[in-house]
Parts: C-alpha cells; sequence; structure tokens
C-alpha cells in the first residue's frame, strides 16, 4: 500500500466549470471557472491572464518552468518498488501537477508546443497528470517516465491511469509517456487535428475506442509493437486498412493481429508470427484453423471464431485465459503438440494463475460438444484442476496410459485414444 500523505480530492466536472469537494465530507467547495469562460472575461477586459489547471491551489506547487508546476516528493511515493526502476526509496522527484498557461490580450497562447522533461538538475521527472481540455495546445512531448498514481488529486472526470489528452481540439502531435501500459476510451476524445502519435514500449493495450474520432490520425509509430498484447483500438485507424491482406488478415512486425473473414481455412506458422493478440480471430469465418510453432499466444486469442476444428501443432505450450471463448462452433481439438500443455494461464501476470479457457459448462451453448485429442504424454495437472472443464459437454482423447491421470483432475469425461 501506498503511504498517501496528502488529502485526496475528488474534482467533479458540473456544467461549465469545475467544483473541488474536499476527501473529508466535502466541508470547503471552491468554483473554478472554466478556461472558455476566463478567456471570454479576459476579452472584454483586453488584459494579459493565465489558467491553472487541474488545481488552483498553490500549496502542491514546489516549482514552475515554461508552463509546467511541479511538486516535489520522494520515489516510494510514486512507486510501490522503486528499486526496480534503480531509485532509492527517498530520491526525490519532480511530479507534474499542474498546466499553468498563459494568454496576451488577444487571448493568444504562450505555450502551445510543451516539452515534459525527462528530469530537472538530475533529478527525475514523473508525468502523471493530463492536458485534457487545452484546445490551445498543438504539440506534447513526454519525455518523462510515467505514474498512475498521485498522492495530490484523484479525478473522477479520468480513467484511474489520468493518461488522457482529450478536449485537446488542435493538438496535432503527441508522444506519450514511457511507462504508459494501457489506452482506453476517452484518452483521446476530441483530439480531431491528432495527426501523429508515437506509442512508446510498455504500451500493451490499446482499447476498441481509444482513437474514435481521430479521423485525422494518418501517422502512428510504436517504439516495440511486438509488447503488444491487445490493438483492438487500431481497427479505427486507416493503419489497419493499410496493413491488411487479400484476405482481410493482419500480420504485423511478426505478430498475428487479424485473421479476416475470407480464408475457409487458416494456417498460422512460426516462420512468420511469433505471438497471437487478443480477439484476432473474432471475425474469422474459417472452419479449421491450425497453429504451428507460434511462440506465444495472448489470452483470447481465439475467442469469437467460427472454427468447427482447431489444431494446436508444434511448439504450442500455452492455452491462455479465455482461448476458446465465444466459440459456438467448435466441435473438435486436436492438440499434436509434444510439449506439456498449461491450460488457462493468465499471459497478464507472472505468477501461475489459471483461469477458465472458454470450454467450461457455462461457456458452451446447450447442445454443444467439444472433443479434445490430446497425443503426447504429458500432463501439467495444477492447471487442469482449475480450468474445470465441463463435465457433460467436453470429452478428452488422451493415451491409454495416461487415461488415469487425467481422470484425477477433470470432471469431464476421459477415454484412451
Amino acid at each position: 500500500m501506498k503511504k498517501i500523505e496528502y488529502f485526496l480530492i475528488a474534482i467533479l466536472f458540473i456544467g461549465g466549470g469545475l467544483i473541488i469537494y474536499d476527501g473529508i465530507g466535502c466541508k470547503e467547495k471552491t468554483e473554478i471557472i472554466s478556461d472558455t469562460k476566463r478567456a471570454g472575461a479576459a476579452m472584454k477586459e483586453k488584459s494579459p491572464f493565465s489558467t491553472l489547471s487541474p488545481d488552483d491551489n498553490n500549496k502542491w506547487i514546489a516549482l514552475k518552468k515554461e508552463g509546467l508546476c511541479y511538486n516535489k516528493t520522494t520515489a516510494v511515493e510514486i512507486w510501490d518498488y522503486p528499486e526496480k526502476l534503480g531509485f532509492e526509496y527517498d530520491d526525490p522527484v519532480y511530479q507534474l501537477v499542474a498546466f499553468e498557461q498563459e494568454f496576451d490580450e488577444k487571448g493568444n497562447a504562450k505555450y502551445t508546443d510543451i516539452v515534459v522533461p525527462k528530469e530537472i538538475d538530475d533529478i527525475p521527472v514523473v508525468y502523471c497528470k493530463s492536458f485534457a481540455g487545452h484546445y490551445e495546445i498543438k504539440s506534447l512531448r513526454v519525455e518523462s517516465m510515467y505514474s498512475s498514481y498521485s498522492n495530490l488529486v484523484l479525478s473522477q472526470s479520468q480513467e484511474a491511469h489520468v493518461a488522457s489528452v482529450s478536449g485537446c481540439t488542435s493538438l496535432e502531435y503527441y508522444e506519450l509517456p514511457m511507462g504508459i501500459r494501457t489506452l482506453s476510451e476517452g484518452d483521446f476524445k476530441d483530439c480531431k487535428a491528432l495527426g501523429f502519435v508515437r506509442i512508446p514500449k510498455d504500451v500493451e493495450w490499446i482499447g476498441s475506442k481509444t482513437f474514435q474520432g481521430c479521423n485525422n490520425l494518418k501517422n502512428i509509430t510504436f517504439d516495440k509493437f511486438s509488447n503488444m498484447r491487445n490493438a483492438d483500438g487500431l481497427k479505427t485507424l486507416n493503419w489497419w486498412i493499410e496493413h491488411k491482406d487479400k484476405n482481410g488478415g493482419i500480420v504485423y512486425k511478426k505478430c498475428f493481429v487479424n485473421a479476416g473473414d475470407n480464408a475457409r481455412k487458416i494456417a498460422v506458422r512460426g516462420q512468420k508470427v511469433n505471438k497471437i493478440l487478443e480477439n484476432a480471430f473474432q471475425s474469422s469465418r474459417a472452419k479449421k484453423i491450425t497453429l504451428e510453432n507460434v511462440k506465444k499466444l495472448e489470452n483470447y486469442a481465439m475467442a469469437g471464431s467460427q472454427a468447427e476444428e482447431i489444431v494446436l501443432g508444434k511448439g504450442i505450450k500455452i492455452i491462455p485465459t479465455g482461448c476458446f471463448d465465444r466459440n459456438k462452433n467448435l466441435k473438435k481439438i486436436k492438440i499434436t503438440s509434444k510439449e506439456r500443455i498449461i491450460w488457462g494461464k493468465d499471459m497478464r501476470t507472472s505468477g501461475e494463475f489459471y483461469l477458465e479457457v472458454g470450454l467450461e459448462q457455462n461457456a458452451l451453448r446447450k447442445n454443444q460438444k467439444v472433443d479434445i485429442y490430446i497425443y503426447n504424454d504429458k500432463i501439467h495437472q495444477k492447471s487442469l484442476r482449475q480450468v474445470d472443464l465441463s463435465a457433460k459437454k467436453v470429452t478428452l482423447h488422451v493415451p491409454a496410459k495416461m487415461v488415469s491421470k487425467y481422470r484425477d483432475c477433470v470432471k469431464c469425461r476421459v477415454v484412451p485414444l
């Protein structure tokens, strides 16, 4: 658990402005006028003005530099295990907590091209706040590390990871911070001018509506696409169309992203593919799918397919969580791999967590029957005990000498090959 030495403040968006409630009984209430209203007031007065967001409370601010406002804290207040990142617990850290924009008498913004530095005076900078709503920003380059945790402000207006630049309607160029892992719906809302995004290597998951409305996003660069687990959010971009093959499939950087919907049979081989991403087969109409020498399947890799037969061939070691989820036509699974198969491993974690694979009683249709043929004589009993294959709808066909071992750890029917 983190040490929280400041009161958490919940920020609620009401109408055109903000109301701040303190975390203890809401004793104090202060209205913060929105940037738009302030801009209008300043135009009437014909004088320079500034806006400070997300918090007007100067007591949190230890340093202001080029519009960026920082609090000075320690590494242990930012990360649970700072030593894993090369820091001592009490090492100083600058945490970006607010952005102060300055306008001239005509309403022109002073800071339109923002760079969040990696460090200040050899002290690392952590980016954990949003520039949401700053219509005047044109480019944002975040060179610092990222932390979803803040001991200063907890905003209900944003997702917990607070990576959003939503409402930045003039933003054209954005380099995301290092250390961010998830992008999701709302992060880029109304970024209509956005033309370039750089995705750092730590990003693993791009939700389905992440770039919704980013109609001008023509250039998207990945530092390391092979770290991706889910890329559903790319479907709304021209990137998706540009990388499709004639069958509608997408293989990018040796990652199988999408199976397409035109092929009757699909064979995925390790010479061209190292990994299959989440939901890669959900649009597939193929009746038979074969995997050979593929090193890794992400969770839900084959979920939603219409395949009647799936063959897991040479080199397959893990059947991940949700692998066969929503496979309503599935009748036969052949496991010809000679590896010991681990069932239901959660690929998002490094530990031993075994969950459902989509072959449980409630996961299959009422009259659906699935036969699983396992041709090797190796077994991973711990994972099989937790997967809970349907006792009424699944039959395991295994080598005769393995029948008793399988019966010890599954409830479904087990018969010799």
